[in-house]
């Protein structure tokens, strides 16, 4: 079995692209970070190798639904090198 990352994924054609940016914020200033990025019509929270802090994916998906931000997790394979 393939092992997996998750990242979170937001439809910028629903939501607010400020308030996703505001939640990141407030995770930095907490000690939590990761990568992140995306087109014009999606972003994406890399919440892979780059997720660091006192933070699980499950946690930051748990803030998101309690805050009403649409998004959906998304499983990608690990690189194997």
């Amino acid at each position: 079995m393939t092992e997996t990352w998750t990242h979170i994924h937001f439809d910028l054609d629903v939501t607010d692209f400020a308030a996703i940016r505001t939640i990141q914020k407030e995770l930095l200033e907490n000690g939590v970070s990761f990568d992140s990025g995306g087109t014009k019509d999606t972003f994406e929270w890399h919440t892979d190798w780059s997720l660091e802090g006192p933070m699980s994916v499950e946690d930051l998906t748990k803030i998101l639904n309690e805050k009403d931000i649409p998004h959906t997790t998304v499983e990608i394979p690990k690189d194997d090198d």
